[in-house]
């Protein structure tokens, strides 16, 4: 995994500054949990509340195990992921290789409404980032699946 610790030239907002990081993970389960860690080290320099980081960590989590998962990466295919904390929000971008595949719109939708023994196995994690989330987007661009994920700050 290569970090890009991005410099913040300028403090805004009530003392909050802008933080960001890029990484480069492999498509491997031990990348997911580096992320995780990148997250916390995040949401500690930008003074993140617990419930945002709560948020922010699950949601990349989720992303993250999809990707590594499913997306049929071999090991020399990385995954870009850049965190951009402003005082406004947090944006998250995923970005890999992959075949294309928008999970917000050819995932399944969940059954909420069937019982946990005729539910199907899966789905749910797209569900529950797009209910965690202030804004979710996927486009396709460069060869590239691109998932944008936005967390407002409370003001």
């Amino acid at each position: 995994m290569r970090r890009h610790h991005v410099p913040c030239f300028a403090a805004t907002g009530a003392g909050i500054a802008a933080v960001k990081r890029e990484l480069s993970l492999t498509p491997e389960l031990d990348s997911v949990s580096k992320l995780a860690d990148t997250v916390a080290e995040v949401s500690a320099d930008d003074d993140w509340t617990p419930d945002l980081e709560y948020k922010v960590a699950l949601a990349v989590e989720e992303i993250g195990m999809n990707i590594v998962s499913y997306a049929g990466l071999s090991n020399d295919q990385a995954i870009q992921v850049t965190i951009d904390s402003t005082p406004e929000s947090v944006t998250v971008v995923f970005s890999d290789p992959g075949p294309a595949f928008n999970p917000f719109v050819d995932a399944p939708a969940p059954d909420l409404e069937a019982s946990v023994a005729d539910r199907r196995i899966g789905g749910l994690g797209v569900h529950l980032v797009e209910t965690l989330m202030d804004m979710v987007s996927y486009d396709r661009g460069s060869g590239r699946n691109n998932l944008t994920m936005v967390a407002n700050r409370a003001k």
